[in-house]
């Protein structure tokens, strides 16, 4: 989707916003400030990396204080180049959105505002005891709550890192008894902050990745909560995705008293970027890969492995969207692993020009389970291999296999999606940092033997982020769901002429 495609687009669409939004994309690796203008275009972006810290193998943590000192810095810088650059002041933007990586867990003093202990990551693994002995204690039973959250037992899910934190650590276990603990996700971490310590909230796809809110009713479940040992007081208030969250701290001058009007996790942050309509499919390719089908106002329960989760809620009065994931573990991830820890090329011209050069793998199989298997599997004790390898194999084989085995996954995860939702897959719209390379993207279609749609905008998590943001009546800005929807459909319609042109 060119040039060409976006021209038309931008002719018959005109303007979506009538004021600036900007939005914090708060990732696994890094944290970004991205500004849209009036015709949902990027601005101005600035980027930070943050450290991975590992201290024991499977183990991942991240410092809440270095993640919250980056994002105001990427917004600070956002805001100046923006007036420097383009002459935008800071009256001009209207209103803030938050989306951020799921599941990933912070614990904090409600006294001092302070962390007690590093962020634990959604791809750390240490509470796979943990989460074992639940489902032990469960009948062996991996989905015993999955009718009433969705989700099956595993360490990939916030409870398990709650209750890991209030019996390992002793500043957590002790704020708990003296009522001085809040927990939350990123998201909650970086509005906590960000109003100055005055508000403690998430929007509803945060919590439906914790194991503790009610897919039915949309609020924190007693039983669940019970069962997890997660005192319910430590947990933030649940909000729609779009809707007003409180106003940014004078003190954070840049962007002083801007109203947040907009949260949502990731993931589902992309769907709202593609605008996906029921019974269509996205698929993010960062860190890991993760797939997500609407399904419309209705939950589907998953017989085949996958999660049942939010997709958005634009407005407190307005019915949810729910959705199908397929989470799958490693994506980028394991490419970058071959490029820094095996060395099997130097940079991204070099990995097309290598996995081009062959036919295939070479009867060469990866299996990309660094961090066990997520969905459909879910084996916590998987571990990632390399099968077939001869004296015939090359780099470009391993590389090829690499390739391969990330867009099996994803092949494998829609498969056992299309067995939910009882239809096939007309075609699967696809964002993320690897999505640039063309010969993965053209490998990702062959294997799922149907269209794969790259849109020309790269920030689509970002993008959906502003759309929850601006369509809040407190976002102030001139957008509707609705409004934008339909210029979806134009631009599948075009899409679909120009490929038939050519």
């Amino acid at each position: 989707i060119n040039a060409e495609y976006m021209g038309i687009m931008i002719k018959y669409l005109g303007r979506h916003f009538s004021k600036y939004v900007l939005t914090i994309d708060q990732g696994t690796t890094s944290s970004r400030a991205v500004l849209f203008n009036t015709e949902c275009r990027i601005v101005e972006l600035f980027q930070k990396e943050h450290k991975q810290i590992t201290p024991k193998p499977g183990w991942v943590e991240h410092n809440p204080q270095e993640i919250i000192s980056n994002v105001i810095d990427c917004v600070s810088n956002v805001v100046q180049r923006a007036r420097e650059n383009h002459h935008i002041k800071a009256s001009e933007i209207a209103c803030l959105g938050i989306t951020n990586q799921r599941e990933t867990t912070v614990a904090w003093s409600k006294k001092t505002g302070l962390p007690l202990h590093n962020a634990l990551v959604w791809l750390d693994s240490r509470t796979f005891d943990l989460a074992n002995q639940v489902v032990s204690a469960h009948g062996n039973d991996i989905n015993f709550f999955k009718k009433l959250c969705g989700l099956p037992i595993h360490s990939y899910f916030s409870a398990l890192k709650m209750l890991w934190l209030l019996q390992n650590s002793s500043k957590v276990a002790a704020a708990a008894k003296e009522n001085d603990l809040c927990f939350g996700t990123i998201d909650s971490w970086i509005i906590y902050n960000l109003t100055g310590k005055k508000v403690h909230a998430t929007d509803v796809t945060n919590a439906s990745r914790t194991m503790l809110m009610n897919l039915n009713n949309l609020h924190w479940d007693d039983y669940l909560c019970r069962e997890f040992s997660i005192p319910l007081e430590t947990l933030p208030t649940i909000q729609s995705c779009s809707g007003f969250f409180g106003a940014v701290d004078k003190s954070i001058e840049c962007i002083a008293n801007l109203p947040i009007t907009g949260v949502i996790g990731d993931q589902q942050s992309a769907c709202l970027g593609h605008l996906l309509e029921p019974g269509e499919a996205k698929c993010t390719y960062g860190t890991g890969c993760f797939v997500l089908l609407n399904t419309g106002n209705k939950s589907i329960q998953s017989n085949n492995g996958m999660l049942t989760t939010l997709c958005y809620k634009l407005g407190e009065n307005e019915k949810p969207f729910y959705a199908l994931e397929g989470s799958i573990e490693m994506g980028g991830a394991s490419i970058l692993w071959a490029k820094k820890n095996l060395q099997l090329f130097t940079d991204y011209n070099e990995l097309t020009q290598l996995v081009s050069s062959v036919k295939g793998s070479g009867d060469v199989f990866f299996v990309p389970a660094f961090s066990g298997l997520y969905a459909p599997h879910w084996r916590s004790d998987a571990r990632g291999l390399f099968i077939g390898l001869s004296q015939h194999t090359t780099r470009a084989h391993m590389l090829r296999s690499i390739i391969d085995g990330m867009c099996f996954r994803v092949k494998e995860v829609i498969e056992a999606m299309e067995k939910d939702a009882k239809t096939p897959l007309a075609r699967l719209k696809v964002d993320g940092g690897v999505t640039v390379n063309d010969f993965i993207m053209q490998n990702q279609s062959n294997a799922l033997g149907t269209m794969v749609e790259r849109k020309s905008e790269s920030e689509m998590t970002a993008l959906g982020c502003a759309i929850a943001a601006g369509i809040s009546k407190e976002g102030n800005v001139s957008v509707s769901y609705t409004h934008l929807r339909a210029h979806e459909t134009l631009r599948y319609l075009v899409c679909r002429l120009l490929l038939e042109k050519k």
